[in-house]
């Protein structure tokens, strides 16, 4: 009986013990199944690196599933640069660099596409989307993925139909915005008020841009229940342009402004500026590199809110404006630098430097660094009023202060590290 009772428990303990073993053999099985499938997965599709920081990546991953993303630029057989530009309409032109690398190298292909003014953001991320697509199709079409794929055609021919675009507004494109801010506590309280209007009109030849803007902001504080400071200034300013193409690098124009700034001791300020402009580029390549070279004379009436410095009132003064300009965006990231010279002409000595620049560098692997700065030396502060500030209105910043420079700037990096692949999308808890 005991012998019995021995026997059928190791019975029981073999039989589950192979029960155990099938198991184990079942989900090597299938995690072989599954590596094998990652792996076949990875060796035959593109690896793609998507160079564009306003895309949504999760929602381009997950509509095109059948290319291998990459975080590494240097692994990837093909880099995808995106950069936009605005058109006359308000509108953006998205435009699609597929740059081929390593077996691909020398193979490339440029797609645009235009969102209109008024689309959503899902709208413009399937633009986005679809373009790529299609973009990628070419290398793609080079790759054993090829024989997965289908091609399909959303209209019927009888549904294309080709009609003349009629413009009631003759390219012309109109934009109102107002906005304001409050905010404040038991002893502090400001307001901020802005507005604009603008009236553009963009075409191969002419490019008229004309607009305005308003600005108030008020601050109060009260430093005791009988003391209270408050601080406002008013801001405005106006600016037309019409702009001529003359060929593929240079350009004419004439800027006419108006300004008022209580900031600024102006009570109102025009201003007419003749123009011309040489690129070193074609114009044609606006989204990959520019080096423009402008010269600008301006004549400028100044009518002052109170005395200047230099006991004026009201003058009228001629002055010269000489700008370099450098825009390049590539595979290894961006660069754009400006400088600017200003001079007024009845004394040399009154004069300002302007520069300005920023960089995106992906150095290495993983790593980028950015920075950004500006530098200005004022020689040129024609407007300052001849009372000087007072102490509220410096400690306020109400008035504009005497200085001979300015700078502004920042630095920073970002180093990833770890795997190359980044083909999953989990939005739990946001991404």
């Amino acid at each position: 009986m005991i012998e019995s009772h021995v026997y059928f428990g190791l019975f029981n303990i073999l039989r589950k013990c192979c029960y155990v073993i099938f198991l184990v053999i079942l989900n090597s099985d299938q995690a072989s199944s599954q590596i094998t499938e990652k792996d076949e997965f990875e060796e035959e599709a593109l690896k793609v690196f998507v160079d564009c920081n306003f895309c949504d990546l999760d929602f381009i991953r997950k509509n095109i599933s059948y290319v291998s993303y990459v975080r590494d630029t240097r692994v990837a057989q093909v880099h995808v640069l995106t950069t936009t530009q605005r058109t006359g309409s308000g509108s953006t032109q998205y435009t699609f660099n597929f740059i081929g690398q390593l077996e691909f190298e020398g193979q490339e292909n440029v797609l645009s596409t235009i969102a209109n003014v008024d689309a959503t953001s899902d709208e413009r991320r399937k633009m986005r989307t679809k373009f790529i697509e299609i973009g990628l199709m070419h290398f793609v079409a080079q790759t054993p993925m090829v024989k997965h794929l289908l091609i399909d055609y959303e209209l019927s021919g009888d549904s294309v139909k080709t009609e003349e675009i009629k413009d009631k507004w003759n390219n012309w494109v109109y934009k109102i915005r107002a906005n304001g801010w409050f905010n404040g506590q038991a002893i502090y309280k400001s307001k901020d008020l802005n507005s604009s209007i603008s009236a553009n009109k963009i075409t191969d030849k002419w490019k008229f841009e004309n607009w305005a803007n308003f600005n108030y902001d008020e601050s109060i504080y009260e430093l005791d229940s009988v003391t209270e400071i408050m601080n406002s200034n008013r801001n405005f300013y106006f600016e037309s342009s019409a702009i001529r193409s003359i060929n593929n690098h240079w350009s004419a124009g004439l800027v006419v402004a108006a300004r008022s700034s209580t900031y600024r001791n102006i009570q109102f300020n025009q201003r007419i500026s003749p123009a011309v402009e040489y690129n070193i580029y074609d114009y044609a390549d606006f989204n990959s590199k520019q080096i423009r070279l402008q010269y600008r004379v301006s004549y400028n009436n100044f009518q002052y809110v109170d005395t200047t410095i230099y006991n004026q009132l009201n003058e009228d003064l001629l002055s010269y404006n000489l700008s370099l300009a450098a825009e390049f965006k590539q595979k290894w990231g961006s660069i754009n630098f400006s400088t600017t010279a200003s001079q007024y002409l009845h004394d040399t000595s009154l004069k300002r430097l302007d520069l300005w620049g920023s960089v995106s560098w992906r150095v290495a692997k993983g790593l980028s660094l950015n920075a950004n700065g500006g530098l200005e030396f004022i020689q040129d502060q024609i407007s300052l009023p001849k009372g000087g500030a007072t102490d509220v209105e410096i400690l306020t910043q109400q008035r504009q202060l005497a200085t001979n420079y300015s700078y502004r700037g920042s630095i920073g990096f970002t180093y990833t590290f770890g795997s190359i692949y980044n083909n999953v999308v989990n939005p739990r808890f946001g991404n």
